[in-house]
């Protein structure tokens, strides 16, 4: 009997002993694991790097964006950094708030040229347009070092539209200086940009972005226009606070009827609050002044038919033509618009009472920007659109020989292959009487000027100046086209 008692006794010691191990393991796990997920290796899968927007994963070594804006945030230790890349790429590098931008970037790209002072650091990787696709396979830290997560936003916004959602045209530092940019940073939230430059609501229809695709169709698809067969986007990945929607502008200009327009809007508004079922919808009446009543009347009917959650927000005097709000094309608003936009729309979609600033207003920039337009093989020209104002509303067109110091312009054909005079000043021209019946635009094939290649760009006729990545474009409505590059 006396040693069956210590038997039992021995026993409920050993009990005892499991039970204070286990109770120690599950006291330390969530540390140990709270340590595994606050420093990573940098690579592509590493959980501190946080993508935002539209990223294609499906290459754990190879992660792309596609869309305007596509950014990835991390912190890391160190105080030296490189990154890796698939393919050139135009894209911005926000190191500890000071913006540097790189242009043509590929394979390892050193991001401290000078180092770093020693600690834990924020880096934010930005594509500079929906042109841009970043290739990222991966980071190269210092030795030792390592990456953490970055710091929690307040909400994620996305933003929905053309060109002027984009940061097209004549905007310096592109997409850092576009509206829906500047809204999202001065909210302190994370912020994603589905907009693409010459898009329509519309689809099938002749606009100016590519392959005659509309937002009505492309705003479910993981790639923008330029991929026909685009696979269809992971709604699941996230979920947005607050959608912003700014379309119609191009629909007006390239004549789709406020009937058809109204329905697809109407429709659209209904597909984009199945996928996003709790986001607040902002729907916003064009700075430009363009498919008002249509625009109001589908926000109507989708409230008509019980959603409460979307509002139409009235734009008017938010920026005016004439002002020195707008391009010379009075249809992109310039810097100064595009912040007067954002300091109206952050008090509607809500103040942050922790901003975060992490952009400079003029980043350091390297080489001479390259208004490059790449296209994926077969997805046919790139179209910038630089359209047709209302008429009578633009400068008389009048067809010039010369540039702007007198050299006369090259003659050249409809395929732009003859060379092309320069003055000696920066300034490249050409003019063209071949261009058949087809006056409405012109496409340069592969041209280039004082080294900066130009491939498939698209100018419609008749429109007025537009300033484009440093450059400008002009043609004119008659059957001859002429432009100049004014080289910066």
């Amino acid at each position: 009997m006396k040693t069956q008692a210590l038997s039992i006794k021995r026993f409920l010691s050993l009990v005892a002993l499991i039970l204070s191990l286990v109770s120690l393991v599950s006291l330390t796990a969530p540390v140990n694991a709270a340590r595994l997920a606050a420093t990573g290796d940098g690579s592509p899968s590493d959980a501190n790097i946080k993508y935002v927007g539209r990223w294609d994963t499906s290459d754990s070594t190879n992660v792309k964006s596609y869309w305007s804006g596509a950014y990835f945030s991390v912190n890391f230790t160190g105080t030296t950094l490189s990154i890796k890349l698939g393919a050139a790429v135009n894209m911005f590098a926000i190191i500890d708030g000071v913006t540097k931008y790189y242009p043509s970037a590929n394979g390892t790209v050193n991001l401290t040229s000078t180092p770093l002072a020693s600690g834990t650091h924020t880096l934010r990787i930005v594509a500079r347009s929906e042109y841009d696709t970043i290739q990222f396979k991966g980071l190269v830290l210092s030795s030792g070092a390592s990456t953490q997560p970055p710091a929690a936003k307040s909400k994620l916004i996305e933003f929905i539209g053309d060109s002027i959602t984009a940061g097209c045209c004549t905007l310096t530092n592109y997409v850092l200086n576009d509206y829906a940019w500047l809204t999202g940073e001065a909210l302190n939230a994370d912020h994603t940009q589905i907009a693409y430059s010459g898009i329509c609501l519309q689809d099938a229809f002749s606009c100016y972005s590519e392959n005659r695709i509309g937002m009505s169709v492309q705003f479910f698809k993981l790639q923008t226009v330029r991929y026909l067969n685009s696979p269809a986007w992971d709604f699941n990945r996230y979920q947005p606070n607050q959608v912003v929607i700014n379309l119609g502008t191009n629909d007006s200009t390239a004549g789709v009827s406020d009937s058809t327009f109204q329905n697809t809007y109407t429709t659209f508004l209904q597909n984009v609050r199945a996928k996003y079922p709790n986001a607040e919808i902002y729907v916003l009446r064009t700075f430009g002044g363009y498919k008002v009543a249509p625009t109001q009347a589908a926000v109507n009917a989708r409230i008509s038919a019980g959603d409460t959650k979307i509002r139409y927000v009235d734009t008017t005097g938010w920026v005016s033509t004439g002002s020195g709000d707008f391009d010379s094309d009075n249809l992109h608003p310039n810097t100064n618009g595009h912040i007067k936009i954002a300091n109206r729309l952050q008090s509607v979609l809500g103040t942050s009472p922790t901003p975060t600033p992490t952009r400079t207003n003029t980043p350091t920039v390297g080489p001479t920007l390259t208004p490059t337009r790449t296209n994926t093989p077969g997805s046919g020209p790139t179209n910038t659109p630089t359209r047709t104002p209302t008429p009578g509303s633009g400068p008389t067109n009048t067809p010039t020989p010369t540039s702007g110091s007198g050299a006369t312009c090259s003659p050249i054909s409809s395929t732009i292959t003859a060379p092309f005079s320069y003055d000696g000043a920066g300034t490249f021209c050409w003019q063209s009487a071949n261009l058949g019946s087809y006056i409405n635009s012109w496409n340069t094939t592969s041209v280039t000027l004082n080294g900066v290649n130009i491939s498939n760009l698209y100018v419609a006729s008749g429109s007025y100046p537009a300033k484009i990545g440093g450059y400008w474009y002009v043609a004119y409505n008659s059957s001859v086209a002429w432009g100049h590059f004014e080289a910066k």
